[in-house]
């Protein structure tokens, strides 16, 4: 199901695999080892992550969302990936909301 949230952006509830590492404070390299969650909700602007992982607004990370089509290349099924950095700006019970950076980049399986 998708809505129009207060943001003025389409959100859809929507399980992506992700992989997200925080960065360190300079905001270029990772400062910690990644951790595997999914997805809750999801728009252009920022995702809901399901997470018990305790982490403070103005977090800086580095995200890997796995899409959900693939390809198969030499019988290896191949998934492509989007990679966002983003900022942890709500932390509630059971998760955390992140806002996405503009700038991302889609990695084809």
């Amino acid at each position: 199901m998708r809505e129009i949230g207060r943001r003025g952006v389409e959100r859809f509830e929507l399980e992506l695999p992700a992989r997200m590492a925080v960065l360190s404070e300079t905001g270029d390299r990772p400062s910690l080892c990644p951790v595997t969650l999914k997805t809750k909700n999801i728009s252009s602007s920022g995702a809901f992550f399901a997470t018990d992982q305790l982490l403070g607004s103005g977090t800086l990370l580095d995200i890997d969302l796995t899409l959900p089509f693939s390809r198969k290349e030499n019988g290896i099924e191949k998934k492509s990936t989007v990679r966002v950095k983003g900022e942890v700006v709500r932390v509630v019970p059971g998760g955390l909301a992140v806002r996405f950076a503009r700038q991302y980049r889609i990695t084809p399986g």
